[in-house]
């Protein structure tokens, strides 16, 4: 499966007034494409911390003590926040706990979802077209040493290309906006024949559905021609011609009726028909006219070349422009390995933080000065590195402070020295990984083809980005059809509608609506059933897995009860105290549990067939101020042991996939059977399900 999110060694805190509240210590998790991931825990786990972590929006006293969290190759938690706008709501999306404080009540339902798309549209056509001018400059620059025939021939070449993505795409997305409205057509069109042939004699009510299907029918198949191009839909004229006739007839209700039915499936067969017409090569289409205008100027391409012979030269002046600009990057990052290594003797603990500051500005800036504009993707990695060896020259010099201060009150400072130490010695391990991946990048094979694709690719996003720009009318017409996916009936009368017109689920789906109005590749559930009825949270359930499957979407479903995410997640993480106590898949986790506090979890869950008192965790969660030396459970844990106590338990493997932070793995470890209630509802679950798991 393709990992999609990568969680190493997280640990966050936040400053307060009687000191750092340790929230999440050193966690590790991935997330897979197209899979949902369950964390659980009590309240103040760490599960929302975690997850706001991912999304950019922890507050303002947060200290990220360390770890890495990598999407797409960025690592979240270095990045900066005009990064974090383009990944956040678009890539990752969130859902909350509570839909009516995530709302505005003064504002209308419509307005709320169209906001976002109008916005960001904007700001993808203006980051679009800045891509594309970089892009182009690029190739050009590293060009430059062709003779001046190619030179020219170049230029003319690249302006052509840009020239026919930019019409290419343009005639795509009108493909896509009519395809759109004549599907939603199709659907109006569907509703209305079956409404019309069961209504009766009823023509009161014909007449009204027929009136409201008509002006919804006209205004979307209308809008659909004024976008539409004769290489697309040949046919559309013939559908708005039929639908203006019998709009306006007055004739008998018998007649009225039987040409009505007759008239809605010749309009209906008409748009399947069309649906059905095969989608066109539109890079052909926009090459096709040969004549292409850029800044006044206009450019021709030669009678003789074809879209291939086209193609071939400028994927040839391409190849030539990627190995070019691959050959000064790898100069100029032999030049910074050279620096970063006559620099690595700073590590003699007598380097000054300004010392530091300076050789970390220095890197930077030649890091920028050898990036590869035309091969990007490792150089991310790379200022990923630096941003983190940045963090763990704070931490050692916030460390070294700390000890002055603690030395003055005692003379016994011997853990905080090892601490600074180890602080030291992390600064090291992230030099030399900066060290190596650089030399690796310097000295490895790259697939030019590969990388020219890659490239073609990327440049084709930026393209549909500076293209697509979303009207108003547009964003309506995507927030209705959002309202519909979700199941909210009469979308047009809500759409008007303010939050407080809405129950809690309905208000919940609006959530949704937005979450997904930009398909994003994770949706992040953050309790989102907390505030609903039992059936209601039952259909918000429904909902998600039903959105998660359509959209092929990676889902952190986060909940305290193990009951709403049983039928949810395909992997499950318990958190406690900050932790990740047990990890597994979803039958390893309900029918072989074996850290305590999944056993306190599953035993405090209420369902039908229980009949005895339902057992209760004692005790209340540590102190993150100043968490547990040992196991932050043991204070309430029954099975506790002293070494419990005494020292933090690793994740012991109990198979592949299924891991838990418990001393009572260990091989000395004395044999304790789960608590009764869980065995019994266990074997109970399996009997009803006809489930046959080994496992102890």
């Amino acid at each position: 499966m393709e990992k999609i999110l990568e969680v190493k060694n997280l640990k966050i805190s936040f400053r307060t007034n009687n000191g750092n509240v340790k929230a999440v210590r050193d966690i590790n998790f991935d997330l897979y494409k197209g899979e949902t991931l369950g964390i659980v825990g009590e309240s103040g786990s760490g599960k929302s911390v975690t997850a706001r972590a991912i999304l950019g929006i922890l507050a303002g006293n947060r200290i990220i003590d360390g770890g890495e969290l990598y999407f797409d190759g960025l690592d979240l938690l270095r990045i900066s926040e005009s990064t974090f706008y383009d990944i956040r709501g678009s890539r990752i999306s969130m859902i909350y706990q509570d839909p009516l404080s995530s709302l505005n009540p003064i504002m209308r339902i419509g307005k709320q979802i169209t906001e976002a798309m109008v916005l960001k549209s904007k700001t993808s056509h203006r980051v679009g077209r800045q891509n594309i001018r970089i892009f182009n400059k690029s190739i050009l620059y590293n060009l430059n040493s062709l003779s001046y025939k190619d030179s020219k021939d170049l230029k003319e070449i690249v302006k052509i290309y840009r020239k026919v993505l930019i019409q290419s795409a343009k005639l795509e997305l009108d493909y896509k906006h009519i395809k759109d409205n004549l599907v939603s057509a199709e659907k109006i069109l569907s509703e209305n024949i079956m409404i019309v042939e069961t209504q009766g004699n009823n023509i009161e009510s014909i007449s009204t559905t027929f009136s409201q299907f008509a002006k919804r029918i006209y205004r979307s198949i209308n809008k659909s021609l004024k976008k539409s191009n004769s290489l697309v839909f040949k046919n559309t004229d013939e559908v708005k011609m039929l639908i203006n006739t019998y709009r306006k007839k007055k004739i008998e209700f018998t007649e009225f009726k039987t040409k009505l039915t007759s008239t809605l499936n010749s309009i209906h067969e008409e748009i399947k028909t069309v649906l059905a017409i095969e989608k066109p090569d539109f890079f052909s289409i926009a090459i096709a006219n040969k004549t292409y205008i850029d800044a006044g100027k206009e450019l021709k391409l030669s009678e003789e070349e074809n879209v291939q012979v086209f193609l071939d030269k400028y994927f040839k002046y391409l190849k030539k422009a990627v190995q070019n600009s691959r050959r000064k990057s790898v100069n100029q990052k032999k030049a910074l390995v050279e620096y970063l290594l006559e620099n690595q003797k700073i590590f003699d603990e007598t380097f000054t933080k300004s010392e530091s500051k300076r050789l970390i500005k220095q890197v930077n800036k030649q890091i920028h000065q050898a990036a590869d504009l035309l091969s990007p993707g490792k150089d991310k990695f790379f200022n990923a590195l630096i941003s983190q060896l940045g963090v763990h020259f704070n931490d050692y010099f916030e460390t070294k402070i700390s000890i002055k201060k603690d030395s003055k009150k005692s003379k016994n400072s011997t853990n905080q020295f090892t601490d600074c130490s180890e602080k030291l010695a992390k600064i090291n391990e992230y030099y030399c990984k900066l060290i190596e991946s650089i030399n690796e990048n310097i000295h490895g094979k790259i697939d030019l083809d590969e990388v020219v694709n890659n490239l073609d690719v990327d440049y084709k996003e930026h393209v549909s980005d500076y293209v697509n720009v979303v009207s108003i009318f547009e964003a309506k017409q995507n927030a209705l059809s959002l309202m519909r996916e979700v199941g909210i009936k009469d979308p047009e009368k809500r759409y008007k509608q303010y939050p407080f017109q809405f129950s809690g689920g309905m208000r919940q789906r609006i959530v949704i609506a937005i979450a997904i109005s930009f398909n994003p590749d994770i949706l992040i559930c953050d309790e989102p059933t907390t505030a609903l009825d039992v059936t209601i949270q039952s259909q918000i359930l429904e909902l998600i897995n039903k959105i998660k499957n359509e959209h092929n979407l990676s889902v952190i479903f986060i909940t305290h009860d193990l009951g709403v995410i049983a039928n949810m997640a395909d992997r499950i993480a318990v958190m406690y105290a900050g932790k990740i106590v047990e990890y597994g898949n979803v039958d390893e986790i309900f029918y072989n549990p074996r850290h305590p506090y999944t056993w306190a979890l599953l035993s405090s869950m209420p369902d039908l067939d229980t009949k005895e008192k339902l057992e209760s965790i004692p005790g209340t969660p540590p102190n993150m101020i100043h968490p547990p030396i040992g196991d932050a459970f043991a204070v309430r844990n029954k099975y506790a042991m002293k070494i419990d106590f005494e020292k933090q338990p690793p994740l012991f493997k109990i198979s592949e996939t299924h891991y838990a932070a418990t001393w009572l793995l260990h091989p000395k470890a004395p044999k304790v059977e789960k608590p009764r209630i869980v065995t019994e509802r266990i074997e109970r679950v399996k009997k009803q399900l006809g489930v046959n798991l080994n496992g102890e």
